[in-house]
C-alpha cells in the first residue's frame, strides 16, 4: 500500500526527471543573435586578442572568460555551463526554501522543477547574460541566509563582472536580510569578501591589458542605454519610448502582474514575512533596473530573482493549502510560474523536442563567415562589415582581426561608427554582408554605410561567397 509520503516522493522524482529532461533540450546552445557575438568574441580570446581593446563587445568580462573556458570542450561543454547556472539557482533556491522551514519535499518542487521552469521566460533565449546573474544572486541570498558571508562576498563579486547591472538586485537583498535578521555587523565580512574578489578580477583584467579598456565600455554602455535602439534618438523622450516599449510587452507585463498579484495576496494573507520583503524589494529594484536601462523585452529577464522569491513567499504563505490539499496548493504553484514565465514560448519547446539535432549540427558545424574567410585565401588582416556572419568557428586563429567591432548597428554612436570607419582600410579583407546596401536612416549610419560602400568600390575588390561577400584589397592602379 503506497502511502502518503511514498506518493509525495514519487510525485516529486518524476516532476524532476520530466522537468530537466524538457530544460536541458530546451537550453542546448545555438547561435542566435546575441549568442552568436558571445561565441565569436571568445573566439578571439582564445586566438589571443585582447577583450575590449582588440575585439568588443558590451558584456561584463567574466561573461566572454567562461565561454572562452568552455569552447575547447565542444558543445557539450557550453551545454555544460548553460546547465551550470540552471542548477546553481536550482540549489540556492532550494536552500531559501529550507530555510524558510518548508519541508524537504517542497523545496524540491520549487527549487528543482519550478524556478528553473521560470528561469525559461518567453524571451530566454541560451548563452542570455542574465540567467548567470541570476543564478550568481539566487546563491549570495542563500549564502548569506546560511551565515556563509565571505562566500556572499565572493558570490557579489563574481557577480559584478558577470552583469554589472544586476548587482543591486542582490546587494537590496542581502541589506534586506542583515536589517530583518538585526545582524549588520554580517555585512563586514561579506563587504570585505566581495572587495578582496572585485580586486582580484581587477587584477586579472590588468594583466591582461583589459582593465582600462573594461572601464571604457562601462561608460559607452551608460550612454548606449540612454540612445533609442530603433531611432537613434536621445534625451528623455526617446528614452521613454523604448522603455514602454519593453514594459507593455504582453510576455513582460504578465510577468510582472503575476509577481504583482502573489505580492498582494501573500501580504493580505500572511503579512509581511522576510521572504515577502526579499521578493518584494527584488520585484521594486528589477522594475527600476528596467526603468533605468532597458532596452528589449528580453531585459524583463531582471525580474528572475524576485520570480524565484515569490514562489518560496507563495508556498510559505499557503500553508494551510498545502496541508490540507497538496495537489491544488501544486496546481496553484504551477499556474503562477506559468505566468512567471511571461506565458512560455511554445515555439521554443516545439523547436527544442522536435529538433535538438538541428541545434546540435548548428554549433559543431563551421559557420558560414569562417568559411568564407579560410577559402577566400591564406591567413592575413580582416574585419568585419555590419556584423556579416559573424565568425564564431575555429579556424582564424593565425588570421589578424584589425578592427575591434565585430558588428556596427544603426543605434551606434557617431564615435563607434567613425572608429571603425577609420579602421577598416587597415584590413586586407573585409567581410561584408551579401546583401550590403546603403542605409536610409539614421543620418549617422546612412553616412557609414555610404563611406562603406564607397571604400569597397575604390579599394577592395568584392566576391560574393557561401553566404557573404569577401573583399580583399586591391593595389591603387587595379582598384574599380
Amino acid at each position: 500500500m503506497l502511502t502518503r509520503r511514498t506518493v509525495a516522493r514519487l510525485g516529486v522524482g518524476l516532476s524532476i526527471a520530466a522537468a530537466w529532461t524538457v530544460i536541458l533540450l530546451r537550453i542546448q546552445p545555438w547561435p542566435f543573435s546575441d549568442y552568436g557575438v558571445f561565441l565569436a568574441v571568445a573566439r578571439r580570446l582564445a586566438a589571443g586578442d585582447v577583450l575590449y581593446q582588440g575585439v568588443w563587445d558590451n558584456k561584463d568580462p567574466f561573461v566572454y572568460y567562461s565561454i572562452a573556458l568552455a569552447q575547447p570542450l565542444g558543445q557539450l561543454g557550453l551545454w555544460a555551463l548553460e546547465t551550470l547556472w540552471f542548477v546553481i539557482a536550482s540549489i540556492s533556491t532550494y536552500a531559501i526554501s529550507r530555510h524558510y522551514f518548508l519541508s524537504r519535499y517542497w523545496s524540491l518542487l520549487i527549487g528543482a522543477v519550478l524556478v528553473p521552469v521560470a528561469l525559461l521566460p518567453f524571451h530566454y533565449f541560451p548563452g542570455t547574460t542574465h540567467l548567470p546573474a541570476v543564478a550568481l544572486s539566487l546563491s549570495g541570498i542563500a549564502l548569506f541566509l546560511a551565515h556563509r558571508q565571505l562566500l556572499t562576498g565572493g558570490a557579489l563579486g563574481l557577480l559584478f563582472f558577470f552583469k554589472l547591472t544586476m548587482v543591486p538586485v542582490a546587494v537590496v537583498a542581502i541589506l534586506v536580510i542583515a536589517l530583518r535578521q538585526r545582524s549588520p555587523r554580517a555585512l563586514v565580512p561579506t563587504s570585505l569578501a566581495a572587495l578582496i574578489t572585485l580586486g582580484v578580477g581587477a587584477v586579472v583584467l590588468a594583466l591582461r591589458g583589459e582593465f582600462a579598456a573594461y572601464l571604457a565600455s562601462l561608460v559607452h554602455n551608460v550612454a548606449y542605454s540612454q540612445t533609442n535602439t530603433d531611432s537613434g534618438a536621445t534625451g528623455i523622450e526617446a528614452v521613454i519610448t523604448e522603455r514602454l516599449t519593453v514594459f507593455s510587452d504582453i510576455h513582460v507585463l504578465i510577468t510582472i502582474i503575476t509577481i504583482l498579484v502573489v505580492l498582494i495576496t501573500t501580504l493580505l494573507r500572511s503579512g509581511t514575512s522576510e521572504i515577502w520583503f526579499l521578493a518584494a524589494s527584488t520585484f521594486v529594484v528589477g522594475l527600476a533596473s528596467i526603468a533605468v536601462i532597458g532596452k528589449f523585452p528580453h531585459h524583463g529577464q531582471v525580474l528572475g530573482v524576485s520570480a524565484a522569491l515569490t514562489l518560496v513567499a507563495c508556498t510559505v504563505a499557503v500553508q494551510r493549502l498545502r496541508d490540507a490539499t497538496p495537489l491544488l496548493a501544486v496546481g496553484l504553484l504551477v499556474a503562477i510560474t506559468v505566468g512567471l514565465t511571461g506565458w512560455p514560448s511554445t515555439k521554443g519547446y516545439r523547436d527544442a523536442l522536435r529538433n535538438p539535432q538541428g541545434t546540435w549540427i548548428s554549433m559543431t558545424t563551421i559557420d558560414s563567415a569562417t568559411l568564407d574567410l579560410t577559402d577566400s585565401g591564406p591567413p592575413r588582416s580582416f574585419a568585419v562589415v555590419e556584423g556579416a556572419g559573424i565568425p564564431r568557428s575555429a579556424g582564424l586563429e593565425a588570421w589578424d582581426l584589425v578592427c575591434r567591432h565585430l558588428a556596427q548597428r544603426p543605434w551606434e554612436s557617431d564615435e563607434l561608427l567613425s572608429e571603425s570607419l577609420e579602421c577598416f582600410p587597415s584590413a586586407e579583407v573585409l567581410l561584408a554582408p551579401r546583401d550590403f546596401t546603403t542605409a536610409n536612416s539614421p543620418e549617422a549610419f546612412s553616412q557609414f554605410t555610404a563611406n562603406v560602400a564607397r571604400l569597397l568600390k575604390e579599394e577592395y575588390a568584392c566576391v560574393p561567397a557561401t553566404a557573404n561577400t569577401v573583399c580583399t584589397r586591391v593595389d591603387p592602379g587595379e582598384a574599380k
